[in-house]
């Protein structure tokens, strides 16, 4: 590698210099992060195509303020490159100093031109330099340029130590031939895979593993997931770049390697995933949780609301905790009704039939299930929560008294939940692609923001929920405004009439399951008072420890003020965190993947537009193209998100669009979309649902 430096003595002459050490860079040169990234790799014995690098200084002496070139220097650095560093055909790339930064890539930005020969290098390098100059107003002392070995790949791609999407496993795209291809925003192959890559693998991309290997070693190296592109040339594998993926935050990366870390001692598979459950009691304290796991052992409130409806429950022990985050072991929860199911067996993140018994406790369990009246059980329900919640004590003397009540009641609100579930999945179910529009059916007229007449904290079951209680009105008189909406009114007349049975059904449920929230939060409210009362006169001052305690552990009366300051130490180092929404010891298959990708997270609304009609005076646009490429990003400011038919989850205008919080969807060209129809786009689902 080669370093070209100049050095005004009389004249402009050109001088090399071999750099041995990377800190001589950073102290003596200016370069761009993709060109400081590519010494390192050097440096440290991957396998790179050789390069030389002009440094800012270099390029400054090029060309004036006004963007004007010097002839005579440009060719006389041409004419030193090609002495100093002879090659058939070179790659001239940029090296922006902003370029690559850890929260900001401006991945594809900036001009690479490709197979360039000698006798054009210096007209590729005035090319690459002034398409920065355009783009950034000024060079002066921000701009590097590398200039590279050529090497024409067998294949070339991406790879991702992390999903973009804040997922654990590695994502990898590929494609035989040039990579431009890839990170230029066109079809692409796609092969996602946890590290190691597993010894069964046998597709056509013979270097997998060790790819894989070099990509965990660069993770490791600058402590960050990275972003790598990789090319493979007769078996051997080249690093062409690495940086940042930058849709991942620092405090995700140390969530990941967390659970990472406790998921060690996992000795078989797993399937873990936040579900609504883990929204309610997010980060919940020693206390919260225990007061959970409380509600699901046998015999228990859960066990006793399915009893009610002929469903044998068997407690599994299907609740986790993994860095202070609440996960739902899937195969444990589906093996507690469902016991002939599984997600393992099949590797699967959608459960299915196993030969390994309980066919006989599945089988009942999803006929009791599915056979109830919820109809029939509405009013008695309705009758019965209403005088729950009319005698239950404004006070209790104890947490056991406490205790008791809420091992009597929660009984009835999770049986109201299950129906209030299964109704509005059944409406989910009949509208189709029109569930998106699911909450304008739900608007109720008002909100009593003064329903905390008895004092109340709190919004949910959870011990840890200390916001300020709002009750929503709860008769299920809802609002019927939803009957404007395009979307309602473009249905024909019979499927309107069919639709309302499911309507009226889900939101007199939904009333009710507001109340059983309220019944929940007097519940709850009874016992944090005792428990706050068990803590001051425990630990004095630091009666907040109280919630580092187990709920057995009250109980019990067996208080340890030296373990409940331990677990609040370790609660303290975990707070702030995010970790993955699902940890498998498997990836999402390609069955498990929608049609469309998403590729950029969030929903939005809009009118399909085309690059031709852009100046439409349309408020809310989604443009719709034929490829991710790169130079869509100067219509970021003018849409709400974008599909394209072809594209991939790493190409550089995905990242940008990551980084920039617009959605994008990937069609892979199986989704009908026409030009001026209103559409809603979930860039994290993958979803493009056409109003």
């Amino acid at each position: 590698m080669i370093v070209v430096k100049e050095k005004l003595v009389g004249q402009y002459k050109l001088l090399s210099n071999m750099i041995n050490n990377i800190s001589e860079i950073r102290l003596n040169t200016v370069l761009g992060s993709k060109a400081r990234h590519l010494l390192e790799l050097k440096q440290s014995g991957y396998q790179v195509p050789d390069f030389v690098c002009l440094t800012a200084s270099e390029i400054n002496i090029l060309i004036d303020r006004e963007g004007n070139f010097s002839t005579e220097k440009l060719t006389d650095l041409a004419s030193y490159v090609i002495e100093k560093f002879s090659q058939p055909l070179y790659a001239v790339r940029s090296a922006a100093v902003v370029e690559d930064g850890k929260n900001n890539s401006y991945a594809g930005q900036f001009k690479t031109i490709l197979e360039v020969t000698p006798e054009d290098l210096s007209m590729a390098i005035r090319e690459v330099v002034l398409d920065a100059y355009r783009k950034l107003g000024s060079i002066n002392n921000n701009f590097s340029v590398i200039i590279q070995q050529y090497v024409l790949p067998d294949y070339a791609g991406v790879i991702y130590t992390r999903s973009p999407l804040a997922g654990r496993e590695m994502v990898l795209e590929y494609r035989k031939g040039l990579g431009d291809k890839v990170v230029g925003g066109e079809k692409v192959e796609r092969l996602d895979f946890l590290y190691p890559v597993t010894k069964t693998y046998s597709g056509e991309l013979g270097f997998v593993k060790e790819l894989a290997k070099k990509a965990k070693e660069l993770e490791v190296k600058f402590n960050f997931p990275q972003d790598i592109e990789w090319l493979a040339k007769d078996g051997v594998v080249y690093l062409l770049q690495t940086r940042p993926i930058t849709s991942l935050s620092g405090e995700m990366w140390q969530g990941m390697q967390l659970v990472e870390k406790e998921l060690q001692k996992e000795q078989s598979s797993f399937f873990y995933e936040k579900t609504a459950l883990s929204e309610t009691f997010s980060s919940p304290t020693p206390l919260a949780f225990s007061l959970l796991t409380h509600l699901y052992k046998d015999g228990g409130p859960v066990a006793k609301a399915y009893q009610r409806i002929g469903v044998r429950y068997v407690s599994t022990n299907n609740l986790r905790l993994l860095a202070n985050e609440l996960y739902v072991d899937k195969e444990q929860e589906i093996k507690s009704i469902y016991p002939a199911f599984s997600y393992l067996k099949h590797k699967t993140t959608s459960p299915k039939f196993v030969l390994n018994g309980g066919l006989f406790t599945t089988i009942r369990n999803f006929i009791a299930l599915n056979s109830v009246s919820h109809s029939k059980h509405y009013e008695s329900l309705k009758i019965e929560l209403e005088k729950v919640v009319a005698n239950l004590p404004i006070k209790v003397s104890s947490v056991s008294e406490a205790t008791q009540i809420i091992d009597k009641y929660y009984e009835l609100v999770f049986l109201i939940n299950i129906f209030a579930t299964q109704v509005v999945a059944n409406l989910e179910l009949n509208l189709g692609q029109d569930k998106v529009f699911i909450a304008q059916l739900f608007k109720s007229d008002s909100v009593n923001q003064d329903g905390n007449e008895k004092g109340l904290i709190g919004n949910s079951f959870n011990l840890d929920d200390t916001s300020d209680f709002v009750s929503f009105e709860t008769s299920g008189d809802y609002s019927d405004n939803f009957q404007e909406e395009s979307w309602w009114q473009k249905l024909p007349n019979w499927k309107q009439r069919g639709l309302k049975t499911y309507i009226d059904k889900a939101r007199k449920y939904s009333g009710l399951r507001e109340q059983a929230r309220y019944l929940s939060v007097l519940m709850v409210n009874l016992l944090r008072t005792q428990v706050l009362q068990v803590g001051k006169r425990v630990f004095g001052d630091e009666e907040e420890l109280i919630y580092f305690a187990c709920l057995n552990e009250i109980l019990e009366d067996k208080l340890v003020r030296d373990i409940c300051q331990e677990r609040k130490l370790s609660f303290a180092i975990h707070k702030g965190i995010e970790t993955p929404s699902y940890l498998a010891s498997f990836v999402k298959s390609k069955q498990d993947r929608v049609k469309s990708v998403g590729v950029s997270g969030g929903v939005t609304e809009g009118t399909v537009v085309s690059l031709n009609n852009m100046s439409d005076t349309v408020e809310s646009k989604i443009l719709l193209v034929d490829v991710l490429s790169p130079d869509l990003v100067q219509y970021f400011p003018q849409v709400n998100g974008i599909i394209s038919k072809e594209g991939g989850l790493l190409s550089h205008l995905a990242i940008m669009a990551r980084e920039s919080h617009l959605p994008v969807v990937v069609t892979n060209d199986k989704v009908d979309i026409m030009l001026g129809k209103t559409v809603v786009i979930d860039g994290g689902a993958g979803t493009v649902v056409i109003k």
